[in-house]
Parts: structure tokens; C-alpha cells; sequence
């Protein structure tokens, strides 16, 4: 029996499901690199949501990837809705801090700060918005990559991140020391971005 939490991961992950990481990371609903460092014993102490998330996702109970006893009568716990409503209240503060930084970089943006503050800011939101759309997972659509509850506030944030980006391009792109080939980076890094926006591909 493996020792480590990664090493029983690993083992569930191939010997009872016989799942890549790339597919644990797509049904865990977290990154690859979760995943990948998990296993590598680099997380050795993973935070209970990520460990509840990979147990579902290899659909087993976390006892037995923390080895931890379990009655063997008593059925897996599962989180009422009660619960999960009290976590997200918890996680809150995520989308308010969220929320706060995008406000200011909007400020930012409108007083016209010095544009190369701008272009890093367009690349910023970029990336945040590919983060949030999680290009890393396969799956042609946002439907495919993440929870469908997750969806239209995932497009929401990104629609306000693409909008913001947009602005700050464009006042990087008006002032004398706009580099076009910087221009040109930040649009073909905003081209999928803007698809799902569209509608495209969401």
C-alpha cells in the first residue's frame, strides 16, 4: 500500500480508474498541475477542498487516500446543501477581493496611468480570463471544462476581464510608446478569449 497521500492517488488513479492526470484533473474540476505535484508528493498537505475534489473525481471516499479508518457500514458523508451553501459563503471573500481589484485597475485605466501600466494590465486580464475558462483542461467548450453551475459566473467575470483588457489595450496602443508587436501579442492572446465572449465556442 502506497505511504504517501500522492502515491495512493496515483495508484486509484491508474489501477481503479485507469485515468491520465489530464482526465483526473477534467473530473476533479482542478488543474494539471495540482495533479501532477500531488502525485509528485510536492503538496503534501493539501487543503481539504482540493483533496475532497480529486476523492470525487476518482470517485472514492477521502479515507482512502488519507488512509484514515472508516466504518465500513456507514456511507460515504456527503455535504448538505446547508453546507455547501455555508462554504460559499466562507469563500466570499474571493469574488469581493476579486471584485475590489478590477474596480481599480477600471480606475486605473480611465485616469490614462502611464500606458505601459496599461499593456501589463491587458496582458493581466488575459490571463486571468484564460485561467478562469481554464484553456489547460480538455474540452472544446467551457461546458465540457468546468461544472455547469460554474458557467455564467465564469462568463461573467471573464466578459468584465475582456472589457477591461480591451481599454487598456487601447490606451497602451494611442500613446507614443506603444510597441507593435506588443499590440499584436496582446490580440492574438485576446483571439479565443473574445470567441467564447461571442459566443463562439462558450
Amino acid at each position: 500500500m502506497e505511504s504517501s497521500i500522492g502515491g495512493r492517488i496515483r495508484a486509484v488513479r491508474k489501477e481503479k480508474r485507469n485515468l491520465s492526470q489530464e482526465g483526473l484533473a477534467r473530473q476533479a474540476d482542478v488543474s494539471l498541475n495540482v495533479v501532477s505535484r500531488l502525485e509528485r508528493d510536492e503538496i503534501t498537505d493539501p487543503h481539504f477542498s482540493t483533496l475532497s475534489r480529486i476523492a470525487r473525481g476518482l470517485g472514492v471516499a477521502i479515507s482512502e487516500l488519507t488512509q484514515e479508518t472508516e466504518d465500513p457500514k456507514a456511507p460515504a458523508p456527503t455535504s448538505s446543501p446547508a453546507d455547501r451553501e455555508e462554504e460559499l459563503r466562507r469563500d466570499y471573500w474571493i469574488a469581493e477581493s476579486l471584485d475590489r481589484t478590477v474596480s481599480r485597475w477600471v480606475w486605473e485605466v480611465e485616469e490614462k496611468q502611464d500606458p505601459k501600466d496599461s499593456y501589463v494590465m491587458a496582458n493581466a486580464c488575459l490571463e486571468f480570463a484564460k485561467d478562469i475558462l481554464r484553456f489547460d483542461l480538455p474540452g472544446d467548450t467551457l461546458q465540457e471544462r468546468v461544472p455547469e453551475a460554474e458557467v455564467d459566473g465564469r462568463l461573467r467575470w471573464v466578459k468584465r476581464l475582456f472589457d477591461l483588457s480591451q481599454r487598456a489595450q487601447k490606451n497602451y496602443a494611442t500613446s507614443p510608446q506603444a510597441d507593435s508587436s506588443e499590440i499584436e501579442a496582446l490580440e492574438q492572446k485576446g483571439e479565443p478569449v473574445l470567441r467564447l465572449v461571442k459566443g463562439e465556442a462558450a
